[in-house]
């Protein structure tokens, strides 16, 4: 799970926190859409950046 992670560009720290909530296949699914929606964020807020 740890390889996966990385893969999608977890931070060792939120590593650690997924490892100690996740005792489901669905809390990590709720995980990895809270990055998904965090990351679209990011994406939004850098688009905005380079048009001013």
């Amino acid at each position: 799970m740890i390889k996966l992670l990385r893969s999608f560009e977890f931070s060792i720290s939120e590593i650690k926190d997924v490892l100690s909530v996740c005792k489901s296949i669905d809390d990590l699914y709720y995980v990895l859409r809270e990055k998904q929606e965090m990351i679209k964020q990011y994406i939004l807020g850098e688009k905005k950046r380079m048009k001013n």
